[in-house]
C-alpha cells in the first residue's frame, strides 16, 4: 500500500551537518534505494512550494502529506486509504498526536480526545474538541470510528486523491514561505465540492516546537501577502471583519486572477454557504449586528491593549491599557461578540477579559481562554459575559456583579463594584478603516 516516500530538503541551512549532507544520500542509497526519494531544492521555496515539488513527483494514487517532524503509528495508513477511496473528494486527516519536543514522547488520544480543525477571524488555526460535538450536535454517534467532518485542517498531515488534489486546484503557487496555505485549502475544498474529516482509527505523531528551528522565507511580509491572498479569494463580504479583527495585513498580494477563474471553473459556493453549512458549531463565527469590532476607550483616554503581553502566554495576564491612538496595528482591536464577550487576539491566540470574583486577590479581572465556543452545548461562563449599559458601563453577571475599571496608575483594567465613576464609563469606538490603501 505504501508505494513511495518522497522527502523534500528546501535548501535547508542545516547542510553543514554531516547527517544532512552526504551522510543522508548515502543513508538512503544504503537502506531505502526502491522506494525513498531525496529530492533537494537549490534554493528557500517555502512550505507550498516544496509540497508542490513532492507531488509532481509522486506516482501513487493518493498523496499523504507529513511534515518531517511527525511519526506515525501502527496502523496508520489503512484507514486513511480507505476513506480516500470510499470518498475520493475528501481529504482526511489523522489525529494528531502530541510529540513533546523536549524528549520526543508521545502522547496518547482517547477516542474522546479526538479533535477537529477550526479558525479565529485573525485567519489563525486552532482545534476544538469533536467530542462535545458528537456527543450533543450535529455529528450526534455513539460510533468512535466514524470519521467527523472537519471546517478546516492543520495541513501538515493529511491524504488526498492524487488525481482531485489537482483537479480542486492543489496549492496556491504563488503563496510565499509558510502560513495560510492550510486555511486556503480548507476553504477551497469545502466551498468547491469537496470536503475535509478527520479519521478517529489513524493516529500521527508531530512535535509541537516552541520556536521555529529555521527562518521563514518572506518573513512577516510573505505571511501578510498569504493571509491576502486567502481571503481576498475565498472570503467575500466576510474578509471585511478578517481585516476589521487584525488591522489590515498590508504589502503586496499579487495577480490573483488564476485563483479567481478556478473559483469561477469549479462553481465554487460562497463563503456565507460554508458559515451556514459547514462552520455551523462554533457560535462565535456568526457576526451578527450585535458582533462589533473597535477599541473599548475609557474616560481617561486609555484603550485595552494587548501590546505587551508575553509570549508564551501564560494561562491568564492582566488586562493592560495604553493612550488611544486608533490606528491600524491590532494591538488595540477588540471584538464584542453576540455572545457578549470582550475578545482579544494576541500572538494567534483568542482571549477574553475574565471576571474573579469580588474579593478575589490581584485585580479581579484577566485575559484567559476564552470558554464560549460551541453553539449547542457550550456557552461563555458568567466571568467572560459583559452586558454593556447606556451609561457606558459593562457589568459582568458574576454574583455579586462588578464593573470594569480603568486604574490609570498601573495602566490596567480592574474588576470593582460598580459605582458609575469615570473611571468605570467606557465607549466602545467602532473600527473605521481610514487608510487609503484599505484592501
Amino acid at each position: 500500500m505504501l508505494k513511495e516516500i518522497i522527502l523534500i530538503d528546501d535548501f535547508s541551512d542545516l547542510e553543514a551537518r554531516p547527517d544532512m549532507g552526504d551522510y543522508l544520500d548515502k543513508y538512503i542509497k544504503k537502506h531505502f534505494r526502491n522506494y525513498v526519494k531525496l529530492i533537494r531544492h537549490k534554493q528557500r521555496e517555502g512550505l507550498t512550494r516544496a509540497r508542490l515539488t513532492g507531488a509532481a513527483a509522486a506516482t501513487g494514487d493518493v498523496l499523504i502529506f507529513l511534515d518531517a517532524h511527525c511519526e506515525a503509528m501502527a496502523g496508520w495508513l489503512e484507514p486513511l486509504l480507505e476513506r480516500v477511496a470510499e470518498k475520493p473528494n475528501v481529504a482526511v486527516t489523522p489525529v494528531i498526536l502530541n510529540i513533546r519536543d523536549s524528549d520526543f514522547e508521545v502522547r496518547p488520544a482517547q477516542p474522546q480526545n479526538v479533535q477537529i480543525g477550526i479558525f479565529t477571524w485573525g485567519m489563525t488555526f486552532t482545534w476544538e474538541s469533536a467530542w462535545n460535538l458528537a456527543r450533543d450536535g450535529p455529528w450526534k454517534s455513539s460510533d468512535n470510528t466514524r470519521c467527523i467532518p472537519s471546517p478546516t485542517m492543520a495541513g501538515g498531515l493529511f491524504a488526498i486523491n492524487r488525481e482531485y488534489f489537482y483537479y480542486s486546484g492543489s496549492y496556491d503557487e504563488e503563496m510565499h514561505g509558510w502560513g495560510g496555505e492550510n486555511l486556503e485549502m480548507s476553504f477551497r475544498l469545502w466551498q468547491c465540492g469537496g470536503g475535509i474529516e478527520t479519521h478517529p482509527c489513524s493516529q500521527v505523531g508531530h512535535v509541537f516546537r516552541m520556536s521555529s528551528p529555521y527562518k521563514i522565507p518572506e518573513g512577516a511580509q510573505g505571511y501578510n501577502l498569504n493571509m491576502r491572498r486567502l481571503v481576498d479569494v475565498w472570503l467575500d463580504d466576510y474578509k471585511e471583519i478578517y481585516y476589521g479583527r487584525t488591522g489590515g495585513a498590508w504589502g503586496e498580494e499579487g495577480d490573483l486572477t488564476e485563483r479567481v477563474l478556478l473559483k469561477e471553473k469549479l462553481q465554487c459556493k460562497s463563503f456565507q454557504w460554508y458559515m451556514d453549512n459547514v462552520a455551523t458549531t462554533i457560535d462565535y463565527f456568526f457576526p451578527k449586528k450585535d458582533t462589533r469590532t473597535g477599541f473599548l476607550a475609557n474616560a481617561n483616554g486609555h484603550c485595552l491593549d494587548v501590546g505587551n503581553l508575553p509570549y508564551p502566554l501564560p494561562q491568564q495576564c492582566d488586562v493592560g491599557t495604553y493612550p488611544c491612538h486608533f490606528e491600524v496595528g491590532g494591538n488595540q482591536l477588540v471584538m464584542f461578540t453576540r455572545l457578549k464577550e470582550i475578545r482579544v487576539l494576541a500572538h494567534g491566540k483568542e482571549l477574553c477579559v475574565t471576571a474573579s470574583p469580588l474579593g478575589a486577590a490581584g485585580n479581579g479581572v484577566h485575559f484567559k481562554s476564552c470558554t464560549g465556543v460551541y453553539r449547542y452545548n457550550k456557552s461563555p461562563e458568567d466571568a467572560q459575559i459583559w452586558d454593556l449599559g447606556q451609561d457606558g458601563l459593562f457589568r459582568s453577571r458574576l454574583e455579586p456583579s462588578g464593573c470594569l475599571e480603568h486604574d490609570p496608575a498601573t495602566s490596567t483594567i480592574q474588576f470593582k463594584r460598580c459605582s458609575g465613576e469615570k473611571t468605570q464609563i467606557f465607549d466602545f469606538k467602532d473600527y473605521v478603516e481610514k487608510s487609503e490603501n484599505k484592501p
